[in-house]
């Protein structure tokens, strides 16, 4: 399938019994349109040793089309609920940080919008360095892109952040 594709959801989906692996990575970044269509992923479930966690690991991007730009994706998630989501990871022994979203755990250059979700349940992560959110891990990039726009939209997920590094 490809990642910037137009994605609609046509029913709700329990993902009970199914230890998810996001959609896209560092990689393989997902930039297309994803629209619930007012149904409900329940029971996303991630646990164990994930360094990009939620219902997609990364997304977003920017590019360059070899006369101007750069030019950035522009991802769309809408009219979605997640619910009952169960997300309690960590970072192993080699991991610097680790992000966690219910929604996506990374926006690295792109402008996102978020319209009409919510998320509800827990979200866990324990590392060195952890960027955690109820919808986003972390958005990040350089001036004017790695924004997110949220509109009619809630968290209602517990979130927990326990970071492993100290000084003493």
């Amino acid at each position: 399938y490809s990642l910037d594709g137009d994605y609609h959801l046509t029913a709700d989906i329990d993902l009970t019994g199914i230890n998810w692996k996001p959609i896209g990575d560092s990689s393989n970044r997902f930039t297309g349109t994803f629209d619930g269509q007012g149904h409900v992923i329940s029971n996303l479930t991630i646990t164990g040793e994930c360094t990009y966690a939620g219902l997609f690991g990364y997304v977003g991007g920017m590019y360059y089309n070899g006369q101007s730009g750069p030019y950035y994706h522009t991802p769309t998630f809408k009219n979605l609920g997640l619910e009952n989501v169960a997300i309690d990871v960590t970072g192993g022994s080699g991991a610097i940080s680790i992000e966690v979203g219910g929604l996506f755990a990374n926006n690295h250059r792109g402008d996102v919008t978020v319209n009409n979700c919510y998320v509800t349940g827990s979200i866990k992560a324990e590392s060195k360095n952890i960027y955690a959110g109820g919808f986003a891990g972390i958005t990040s990039g350089y001036n004017p892109c790695g924004k997110m726009v949220l509109s009619d939209s809630y968290n209602d997920a517990n979130v927990y952040a326990k970071t492993t590094s100290y000084n003493g």
